[in-house]
């Protein structure tokens, strides 16, 4: 599926700009702020086994620098199974009790209200086990309309997210996203990416097209138009 850039048409000196067909964009890091909700779980759990968790910036900064889950646990003097740490998370990080941990990013709703002119549809996609609680917290955030169609794949499902995008047909489409496991399915099926620099990954593990360090600060007409420009000529059309 290859990507299309939209074209820009000067008709009479004005001009008309054509939408993209769809924006697939992911929920967390991208939307919200997550790290508050992975810190409290990982606190929380560390607790539990009578351990002292990290500082926050300290945990937060090996998460985003890709450290393993064994590295963290090392500095955290966990002295169990890495496997029972992951069972605790796993039940508790997408339960409501600390979904409601996470933060709205800056100016999201101004910015997803402005994309709806440059966008035929706008589609929700997030790794998620619960569609359920996905779509709650959506809803609690005021978000729920903002997205034509919300769709979530389980972490725990190989190319889950490939799956997804796979499945719908256009001509232009941009993929907005802070991880590996947004900007590699979306490069493979031909998407332009977007990476989210303040997210789950420092901005040197991420390979896109264009970078910002939130979601508003993403300039998405001006991206489409480059993008245009990159691709082809621009078409005149005279008038009579």
């Amino acid at each position: 599926m290859s990507f299309v850039c939209t074209k820009i048409y000067l008709f009479k000196g004005k001009e008309i700009f054509m939408k993209l067909d769809v924006l697939f964009l992911d929920f967390d890091g991208t939307v919200m702020e997550d790290k508050f909700r992975h810190y409290e779980c990982y606190s929380q759990i560390m607790e539990n086994f009578r351990c002292k968790p990290l500082d926050l910036d300290v945990y937060w900064n090996l998460k985003r620098n890709k450290r393993s889950l064994r590295d963290i646990l090392k500095k955290s003097n966990f002295t169990e199974e890495e496997t029972i740490f992951y069972q605790e998370w796993v039940k508790r990080i997408e339960t409501k009790k600390y979904l409601k941990y996470a933060q709205l990013k800056p100016k999201v709703k101004e910015t997803l209200i402005e994309w709806r002119k440059l966008c035929h549809k706008i589609i929700l996609v997030s790794m998620r086990s619960s569609l359920e609680n996905l779509v709650w917290q959506t809803k609690k955030e005021s978000l729920y309309e903002s997205f034509d169609e919300i769709r979530s794949c389980s972490p725990f499902i190989k190319h889950g997210k490939y799956n997804i995008l796979s499945e719908y047909s256009f001509s232009t489409g941009i993929f907005i996203g802070d991880s590996e496991e947004d900007m590699v399915p979306a490069k493979m099926l031909g998407l332009k990416t977007i990476a989210v620099t303040n997210g789950i990954r420092d901005k040197k593990y991420l390979i896109a097209d264009y970078y910002a360090e939130e979601l508003f600060d993403v300039e998405l007409e001006k991206i489409i138009k480059l993008c245009t420009q990159e691709g082809e000529e621009y078409d005149s059309i005279s008038g009579s």
